[in-house]
């Protein structure tokens, strides 16, 4: 693990309302605004999107640099599928993995990747996600539970859902706790992963 400033953190996502981009990235422009940090974050998708997800990802990005002031968001775009092999790569040379998911009710493989490979994780700790982390693990964001709509092509929900929205600031404490923390404290956080749990889940994918 990769354990020195600039730091490069990882957010995966499948274009869906759920997977909380604005929310992760108003979180991340927070943190750069507060900290003045150099660090750089990559939004790698796991799935290819269509034209319009695309542009709106830059629009959402452009829109909230503006409204924090921020000339240089340091968010890198990666919109390339990677292999199993490409992504474990990615993962082993960044810092951490960084997510606002409002719904952990399904894992996606790359997080369960990431945790199996003992890559530490700053996420909101909340639905599946607790069968894993432990509320002790100090890099939880905290969320809180609302009702809010969110767009869904799918038809899965209903128009208004609980969903959990990491609290505001949540970001720029837990990353600036990491980069704060030693390697030994970090290792000595992974540790807290249930990874029994993980291959039990592993295998009714």
């Amino acid at each position: 693990m990769k354990k020195s400033p600039p730091y490069t953190y990882i957010s995966t996502h499948n274009w869906l309302p759920q997977d909380g981009l604005s929310t992760l990235i108003s979180e991340w422009l927070n943190y750069k605004k507060q900290t003045k940090s150099t660090s750089l974050l990559i939004l790698q998708a796991l799935s290819p999107p269509t034209k319009d997800q695309a542009t709106n990802l830059v629009q959402i990005i452009q829109n909230l640099a503006y409204r924090f002031e921020l000339s240089q968001t340091d968010i890198s775009i990666c919109n390339k599928l990677l292999s199993d092999t490409e992504l474990s790569t990615l993962y082993q040379n960044s810092n951490a993995i960084l997510s606002c998911k409002l719904n952990h009710e399904i894992l996606n493989t790359a997080t369960l990747t990431a945790i199996r490979a003992g890559i530490p994780i700053i996420y909101p700790r909340h639905s599946q996600l607790a069968r894993f982390i432990p509320e002790s693990y100090p890099f939880n964001m905290e969320s809180d539970c609302k009702i809010i709509s969110l767009p869904d092509p799918l038809k899965k929900y209903s128009l208004a859902t609980y969903w959990n929205v990491v609290r505001q600031g949540e970001m720029c404490k837990k990353l600036t706790l990491f980069e704060a923390s030693s390697t030994e404290t970090i290792a000595h956080a992974i540790a807290q992963f249930n990874i029994e749990g993980l291959k039990e889940t592993i295998c009714e994918f």
